[in-house]
């Protein structure tokens, strides 16, 4: 997550002093608490997770199809 994030390497909207003293106050420390859990969660989490998670979801790989190349 953190590498696609960079690769973007967009300006942060949450770091724009823009918006009401509440948005300020308020909602913007919320949504910097919300985005470091999230990260944590996600930093937290593999792909060997993912692919666990689709299994027990019901979700048919395609890892195991056959390929054809051509060149």
């Amino acid at each position: 997550m953190r590498v696609v994030q960079e690769m973007e390497g967009g300006a942060d909207p949450l770091e724009e002093p823009a918006g009401s003293e509440l948005g300020q106050a308020v909602l913007r420390p919320l949504w910097v608490e919300l985005e470091a859990d999230t990260m944590r969660r996600l930093e937290g989490t593999s792909v060997e997770d993912l692919c666990r998670r689709a299994q027990e979801a019901g979700v048919e790989s395609q890892a195991q199809s056959q390929f054809d190349f051509m060149i």
